[in-house]
């Protein structure tokens, strides 16, 4: 038998962890069709205190245990939260990640016996917190990569990954991606085909191991510095178009060494590299809303040969322009 303990704490997702035990559900009522009287996946949650627990959305849960008399388990499974409940600037989610001294000293505690940690989207950063992360293999909720590294610039993240695993420490990437972690400790603790079968009846592409396919590689950020601001404007209404950086640094009176530095100053990637996102998610879009052919795309997203624009495109998004319009094409 394999006993998961899901941390519940106010304001997280109800299901991140109720998912998760839905989907042990479904595998214990196949374990059971299949192999009667087999040991099966229990669940049990755990809080601070004995009060209920409020989710983000305000359904109240009791929780079975506290901190305090916590029974043994074999997995510790914190959900992720509902991020924007916290905050309307990032300082004020970092603030409540600062007072969770008690549940990080506790979730630490649960390690060093032994017990498995597993985290989902946000509730990486909890974990995060912890230390527990330190130089090991994460994953997080794509569209928090930028907070997650400046954070914690000691733990290894990828995040094209949606699942890692690195000394019993595992993360799981964006909100929906708890079924895939469910599947994954299916596979580890009862059978490999109870897993397939479960991942079936539930529609989880566990042949879908990557956030890349979903990730918005384009964002209008906010800068500061005016010569960015306004090479960003070119970039973002320009890019069908042959850019020359040197004669852009000559536009704005600068040497395009100094154009690269202030970029990367503010944007921490290269000029040519953001023209590059621009491009990928202006294609994205045509391939999901348009009906034109990927020739016609590519030419009007700023590129001329079709072959190395799919070789780039599947190196970045981890499908090729076909898979993913076959994948994402809208109605």
């Amino acid at each position: 038998m394999c006993k998961v303990g899901i941390l519940l704490y106010d304001g997280c997702y109800a299901s991140s962890f109720t998912g998760l035990i839905d989907s042990f559900q479904i595998a214990n009522a196949i374990i059971e069709k299949i192999s009667p009287g087999t040991s099966k996946i229990t669940c049990l949650t755990i809080s601070e205190t004995s009060k209920p627990v409020s989710t983000h959305t305000g359904i109240s849960i009791q929780p079975d245990y506290t901190f305090l008399d916590t029974p043994d388990i074999d997995i510790l499974y914190i959900p992720a939260c509902f991020y924007s409940s916290y905050h309307k600037t990032d300082e004020v989610f970092f603030e409540w990640l600062a007072k969770q001294q008690n549940v990080c000293n506790w979730l630490t505690l649960q390690y060093n016996s032994g017990v498995i940690m597993a985290a989902n989207c946000t509730g990486t950063f909890l974990l995060a917190e912890t230390g527990l992360l330190n130089w090991k293999a994460a994953t997080t909720t794509w569209w928090l990569e930028k907070e997650f590294r400046h954070r914690y610039p000691s733990v290894r993240l990828d995040i094209k990954d949606m699942i890692t695993s690195d000394e019993r420490v595992i993360c799981a990437g964006a909100l929906s991606s708890y079924f895939n972690l469910a599947i994954k400790f299916i596979e580890q603790y009862s059978d490999p085909k109870i897993a397939n079968l479960c991942a079936k009846i539930m529609l989880v592409d566990v042949g879908q191991a990557s956030q890349e396919p979903y990730q918005t590689l384009f964002a209008i950020p906010e800068v500061k510095d005016e010569l960015v601001s306004k090479v960003l404007y070119e970039l973002q209404t320009n890019f069908q178009h042959n850019i020359d950086l040197h004669q852009l640094a000559c536009k704005y009176g600068v040497s395009q060494r100094t154009l690269i530095r202030r970029f990367k100053s503010e944007l921490d990637s290269a000029p040519l590299e953001y023209l590059q996102n621009v491009r990928l998610e202006s294609a994205k879009k045509l391939l999901e809303s348009s009906s034109l052919s990927l020739i016609q795309i590519v030419e009007q997203v700023g590129y001329s040969d079709v072959s190395s624009f799919s070789r780039l495109f599947k190196r970045r998004l981890g499908l090729t322009p076909v898979m993913y319009r076959n994948r994402f094409k809208q109605a």
